[in-house]
């Protein structure tokens, strides 16, 4: 079993050097998650985080900037994958944590662009027993539900603010 404490998480948003994008590459290529070339080029610029042991990517955190619930609301709907032999060892938090704050703080950095917080869906059938929606506990929301009904939970930015507008 590896120990987290094994595992580097590496920010590459917009800044991913070639040799890490072809470790990128080979990790969803190994796992089947893409290999279309034109969907692995058009993914490969929203790669916010990484997980690597030793030298290997382990985890994959992408986030794909857009508006949801309102027109003037800019979420980073995040999307990770992790290689079946790290699951349940946190990395997918880790990719997570590291994702958020840097993202928080390019907002704060980058105001004009709206981003507010980010979103996810929780793909997993792994408490669908229990007959209750799972809550995450990072201080995150339950927001919706996709259409194939798992819950999109949002977790707000702390300098986030949302203006009240009248109801259309």
């Amino acid at each position: 079993m590896t120990d987290v404490d094994d595992i580097e998480v590496k920010i590459v948003w917009r800044n991913c050097p070639a040799d890490i994008s072809d470790k990128i590459i080979e990790y969803w290529a190994e796992h089947n998650i893409l290999s279309d070339p034109e969907l692995v080029k058009n993914r490969l610029p929203t790669v916010v985080s990484i997980a690597l042991h030793q030298g290997k990517v382990v985890g994959v955190l992408s986030a794909a900037i857009g508006r949801f619930f309102r027109d003037d609301l800019k979420f980073s709907f995040i999307n990770a994958s992790t290689a079946p032999d790290y699951r349940n060892r946190r990395v997918p938090v880790m990719l997570g944590e590291a994702a958020f704050d840097y993202l928080e703080g390019w907002s704060q950095e980058n105001p004009a662009e709206g981003l507010v917080g980010v979103l996810y869906v929780l793909e997993t059938n792994r408490f669908d027993h229990r007959g209750n929606i799972p809550y995450p506990g990072g201080g995150e929301y339950l927001a919706a539900f996709n259409k194939k009904n798992r819950p999109v939970f949002v977790k707000w930015f702390s300098h986030a603010r949302v203006e009240p507008r009248p109801n259309d």
